[in-house]
């Protein structure tokens, strides 16, 4: 079985669950502040696409994460977005139709945000870009993040 922590990826947050009031308050009971600190018992306060404030007010919350570990998204700075398993169970990369090549780094960017990465990097695959720009086009509704 594979644990998943809980991350804050705040693109996906932002993209999903943006509240009319325009901010999310996220109550957490474990937070690692990406500083080499860990806070109990705080909320995170978002408005718009960023952090307003972090502390241990009593807002009502519109997203409850008690009992789980919040931590500021990972960074992998060498990835293959592009790779993919062909049908002999081979990772591969290269040789598909546009489209589907599209598809298999699409669906590698979601499992890697999934997995707790909010920054990549990867220099030369040429469907990096493109994906890149959908995405911030699509959830990120244009803003770059």
């Amino acid at each position: 079985m594979r644990l998943r922590p809980i991350f804050l990826a705040l693109s996906a947050a932002i993209a999903l669950a943006q509240p009319p009031s325009g901010s999310i308050v996220i109550q957490t009971s474990t937070l690692l502040d990406g500083r080499g600190g860990v806070l109990k018992n705080q909320q995170i306060v978002i408005q718009g696409s960023r952090i307003q404030s972090v502390s241990a007010r009593k807002e009502k919350a519109t997203d409850d994460l008690r009992g789980l570990t919040v931590m500021p998204g990972w960074i992998d700075t060498h990835v293959h977005l592009n790779r993919h398993m062909d049908a002999n169970h081979k990772s591969v990369s290269g040789g598909d139709k546009p489209e589907d090549a599209a598809l298999y780094t699409a669906g590698d960017a979601w499992l890697t945000l999934e997995d707790g990465f909010t920054t990549v990097q990867r220099v030369g695959a040429a469907i990096d870009a493109v994906v890149r720009d959908r995405i911030n086009q699509e959830c990120c509704r244009g803003r770059a993040f």
